[in-house]
């Protein structure tokens, strides 16, 4: 029998326990966005009974079966050192695939999410989207019909790195018309482990970079769907990882291993994410180039990009990497959001809830404020340069405004947004934790995020205001942040959670 105006579990199901509440509506669909599916996360039951929740049947208003898939696939090795087999519920995670015709029907996606809620063995709910590329929100500085204008050269590539301003002393400026300078890598980066000796990279995005680009690395390997070569991700590993080799530009973590994610949509990179966990050791780095729209929120009502972990299931696949100790940073994202705001329940507030992953924000050198652009909270632990003046290695012709010497000989001076910021912050991690782990210490994700923050350089409001720091951190200083580290070494410091492992 099938109900109309409703979504119903078979009452026939057999032993699914009393529970005494309802599940909730994590965030609603919102009017002119796609949603591709709605994610159930089933309150936690034995595994005898909740292999019981997930048959096929449930059915729409319109009497349509809706067929509820398991979302992360398999019972996976990363976990935490709790006794729980699964501590942060993914097992219990389902998505619901929406017919195309209704991706971006709200009201009927959001008929189906209070339906749900109300079933007992129901946990939570919400529509789910899939990540958006940080090139979203922020425009390259070149526009499309300039992106060819430079010509191929077959002179040697020169040295870029006294252009790379990020990598400076923070009273290192630039030009005279500076106010902020760099993470002090200059003068941490021949100290052993300081280049990510002995630490993998996962960079996390849409597609992947060039590796056949002169100045990059190859990718150890590939997590997901391998996808085509795009600019972003080009300029991303470009910050962390460019080669030491004398020309074009120096990458944070020029020694570290580097492998790619492909994070374009939801249903695959869940998995692959918690796949990439597996083969990755406490230390190594995941840097998620990526963001997600909010809903709901005040005085924002289309490009509302924050953090992806705004997403239940994506907050908990990153809080079982954490778990294991692997180090996760994740775009702030450009939508400049207020995660601060009562809209978001707390979601950002680490007394309420903590991924372990540093959240990174965006301020721009020429003032030393928060990038206009740039979501910001409590919660934005670190940024670093995003405003459209971050030299790094790039590809397919896109803001070739430095030198191009070819299809994979190509550079720009203009990389900008929490993209940008976004692998600063995620090569500085992977520095301090190479540091650490060549003194024989393992820093803990938290370890790592507090270390950054309180020995950063303070950085100033949107109002210009150094009192407003909180709002996007600080800015990495490796030559303290390694002294912590030191300290800490000899009995003394300012983080006396961080022990030997």
């Amino acid at each position: 029998m099938k109900l109309k105006n409703s979504v119903f579990l078979i009452a026939s199901i057999i032993g699914i326990p009393t529970i005494a509440q309802a599940g909730s509506v994590d965030f609603f669909a919102q009017k002119g966005q796609s949603y591709p599916a709605i994610v159930v996360k089933y309150a936690k039951t034995s595994e005898r009974n909740f292999r019981t929740l997930a048959p096929n049947n449930l059915f729409d208003q319109n009497g349509k079966l809706l067929v509820p898939e398991k979302l992360f696939k398999a019972k996976t090795q990363t976990r935490s050192l709790n006794t729980d087999d699964d501590p942060n519920g993914l097992q219990r995670y389902y998505h619901i695939r929406i017919s195309t015709d209704k991706q971006s029907d709200s009201v009927y996606i959001n008929n189906l999410l209070k339906s749900l809620a109300k079933q007992p063995e129901v946990e939570l709910v919400y529509p789910a989207s899939d990540p958006v590329p940080l090139s979203n929100g922020v425009s390259q500085k070149l526009a499309a019909s300039t992106r060819s204008a430079a010509s191929p050269t077959t002179e040697k590539t020169p040295d870029f790195t006294s252009q790379q301003g990020y990598l400076n002393a923070p009273t290192y400026l630039t030009t005279p018309s500076y106010t902020l300078g760099g993470i002090n890598w200059q003068n941490v980066r021949y100290k052993v482990g300081a280049r990510g000796e002995n630490i993998t990279v996962i960079s996390a995005e849409t597609d992947r970079w060039n590796i056949n680009h002169s100045d990059l690395p190859t990718s150890y390997r590939n997590f997901g769907t391998e996808t085509k070569i795009d600019y972003h991700d080009t300029s991303s590993v470009g910050i962390m990882g460019a080669k030491d080799n004398g020309f074009g530009v120096t990458g944070i973590a020029n020694q570290a291993r580097f492998g790619h994610l492909f994070a374009r949509h939801y249903d695959t990179s869940l998995p692959s994410i918690i796949e990439a966990g597996d083969a990755l050791q406490a230390g190594d780095v995941v840097q998620i180039g990526m963001q997600v729209g909010a809903t709901g929120i005040t005085n924002c009502s289309k490009t509302c990009y924050v953090p992806i972990e705004y997403q239940p299931a994506w907050y908990d696949a990153i809080k079982t990497l954490t778990d294991k100790g692997i180090i996760v940073i994740q775009a702030a994202g450009n939508g400049n959001v207020n995660l601060d705001s009562p809209d978001f329940k707390k979601k950002f507030d680490v007394s309420n809830r903590d991924s372990g992953a540093i959240i990174a924000g965006a301020v721009c050198a020429t003032d030393g404020k928060k990038a206009s652009f740039s979501s910001y909270g409590k919660r934005v632990t670190s940024a670093s340069w995003g405003c459209w003046d971050v030299v790094s290695t790039t590809t397919n012709n896109v803001a070739v405004d430095l030198y191009n010497g070819g299809d994979n000989d190509q550079y720009t001076k203009s990389f900008a947004g929490t993209s940008s910021a976004n692998p600063i912050i995620a090569g500085a991690a992977a520095s301090l934790s190479g540091y650490a782990k060549a003194r024989r210490l393992t820093l803990t994700p938290r370890e790592v995020r507090t270390i950054l923050a309180s020995t950063g350089t303070s950085l100033k409001g949107s109002d210009g205001r150094t009192s407003d720091s909180a709002v996007i951190g600080t800015q990495p200083d490796l030559v303290r942040a390694f002294a912590s580290v030191d300290q800490k070494l000899r009995g003394v410091g300012i983080n006396p959670a961080i022990k030997r492992r």
